[in-house]
């Protein structure tokens, strides 16, 4: 089993796929929620025997996110804290640990609950803070999570508002994964607020990756509607 395909580099895919052609004999099972054409298509041109396992259409089309693409920060941070103040759990990703540390900082002096959580902290201090994390959004507070892109992989959490820089498509995905994850079918609820935050640097990321993904929101927010995962 491979978990998170999506996001291994080029040449991590490449090993993937030579090790599978190594074990003809051998099943495997690749796991994504958000992979690119071009790896569907190459894992499909090598392998005849592959089969896709698509996601059940009731829970995907379920209205789930209202999205706003604002050019100022400060709005965004003032969204953030009313939400905090009514109880409600609020997700910001930013794209730096600097980003995210200021975030944090000016959550502190306006003395707002937060807990932060990236990848420089130690390991037995990373795994603290994943934790305290997902216990603050299982309690009754509202809270201000400010995280990394170790947001975007295995961290179950609920939020009421993601609050995210602009990032390539397939981390905007996982990033709307932890914005109104719970419901179903039976229990639909409303759609939820992602506000997508202008970078004034695309690092880590290529600039072509960030100009596509601004296309995307783009187009997404002139359907006019709630999105869903479809």
């Amino acid at each position: 089993v491979f978990d998170e395909v999506h996001s291994i580099d080029s040449r991590m895919f490449g090993a993937l796929i030579s090790f599978m052609k190594a074990l003809p004999g051998a099943s495997f099972l690749l796991m994504s929620a958000s992979i690119g054409t071009a790896r569907r298509r190459h894992i499909e041109s090598n392998f005849d025997d592959i089969a896709f396992v698509t996601t059940p259409a009731d829970i995907e089309s379920l209205p789930r996110y209202r999205i706003e693409n604002k050019a100022e920060p400060d709005a965004a941070f003032k969204m953030a804290s009313e939400y905090v103040m009514a109880g409600k759990k609020v997700l910001r990703v930013a794209n730096t640990v600097a980003e995210a540390q200021r975030w944090h900082d000016i959550s502190a002096s306006t003395k707002l609950r937060t807990i932060v959580y990236h990848s420089r902290f130690k390991y037995k201090d990373r795994k603290r803070q994943h934790m305290s994390m997902i216990d603050a959004f299982e309690d009754k507070s509202g809270v201000m999570a400010i995280a990394t892109q170790v947001a975007e992989m295995s961290l179950d959490l609920d939020a009421d508002l993601l609050i995210t820089d602009i990032a390539p498509a397939s981390a905007l995905i996982q990033r709307l994964g932890r914005l109104n994850r719970r419901i179903t079918p039976e229990a639909p609820g409303e759609p939820r607020v992602a506000v997508v935050l202008p970078v004034k640097k695309p690092a880590p990321y290529q600039n072509e990756d960030i100009e596509s993904a601004q296309m995307w929101i783009s187009r997404l927010m002139s359907l006019h509607r709630a999105i869903s995962q479809s």
